[in-house]
């Protein structure tokens, strides 16, 4: 595949919105991302797809402008994909609780672990971005005294919240996506990792308003969150679970008042680097 290289400069950013730039662009499949600082500026190479490559600067030119966010977007160069995956022999799996995710190229894996392969794909998550991890964290967590029966997986991406789910024995998985993309490498990453109980959905979670699941996972940013959420309140069985992450730490406050379930009781929020991810339980 071929990649344009655009660089990307952001003047005077605030750093919670360089972060949350950064986690939309891995969101809408931007093909790699890399961060430098010059003279007082956050400057971006990223890497768009060359087959919708405009498509993809649309969407971060009207995310910006929603967002406040000033910025000047210059093309580069083409590429070819090998180069975007030049840093994978400095790759390091993930390993948290008696879950293994790990890459095709790394042999081996820890005993007693339940491994998981996904390789890196157009960005869609391996696994890397904390607010992933602690969404495995709370899932794990969740998992130790309770026993549900259905999962669904809010913006799945890669699938990996929705293959954890499966390869811990949850028996009916619903996995949603509105990019066509992300649910193509999210059935590709069940098939490699033999999962099959699964229904892979390309849409938004209104789409399936009429279902309740026992664990809701919604891995987004923040203020999709909020706007999603009395969606997601209906989506969640009595006595379920609702776990929601792609929350900045000094937002946090503010989300959580802005997050108010009826009927709902925040549970744990857990916290690594600048991310926060919680889990709140329905109540009837």
């Amino acid at each position: 595949m071929k990649y344009l290289k655009y660089e990307l400069f952001l003047k005077g950013l605030e750093d919670f919105k360089v972060e949350v730039l950064n986690l939309f662009l891995y969101d809408i499949g931007v093909g790699g991302i890399e961060e430098v600082s010059q003279n007082g500026a956050d400057r971006f190479f990223i890497y768009l797809p060359s087959d919708n490559a405009n498509s993809l600067k649309s969407e971060i030119e009207d995310f910006s402008l929603k967002n406040d966010i000033q910025f000047k977007i210059l093309k580069s160069e083409e590429i070819d994909e090998s180069y975007l995956y030049k840093w994978k022999e400095s790759y390091k799996p993930i390993d948290i609780g008696d879950i293994f995710i790990k890459p095709s190229w790394i042999d081996g894996f820890p005993s007693g672990k339940i491994v998981i392969e996904i390789d890196p794909q157009t960005a869609f998550g391996t696994g890397q971005h904390e607010t992933t991890q602690l969404v495995i964290k709370l899932m794990l967590s969740l998992l130790e005294n309770f026993s549900p029966l259905s999962f669904l997986d809010v913006g799945t991406g890669s699938g990996i919240l929705s293959l954890v789910a499966g390869k811990k024995g949850i028996s009916s998985i619903t996995s949603i996506d509105n990019d066509f993309e992300a649910v193509r490498v999210a059935k590709l990453n069940f098939m490699k990792n033999g999962l099959n109980n699964f229904n892979l959905i390309c849409g938004v979670p209104d789409t399936i308003k009429n279902i309740k699941f026992d664990i809701v996972a919604a891995n987004i940013i923040s203020s999709v969150l909020v706007e999603n959420k009395s969606c997601l309140k209906e989506l969640v069985n009595i006595n379920g679970f609702l776990i929601v992450s792609g929350v900045l730490r000094e937002e946090f406050p503010l989300f959580k008042n802005n997050f108010k379930l009826e009927n709902f009781t925040w549970i744990d929020e857990i916290y690594m680097n600048e991310w926060v991810a919680a889990v709140l339980k329905r109540n009837y």
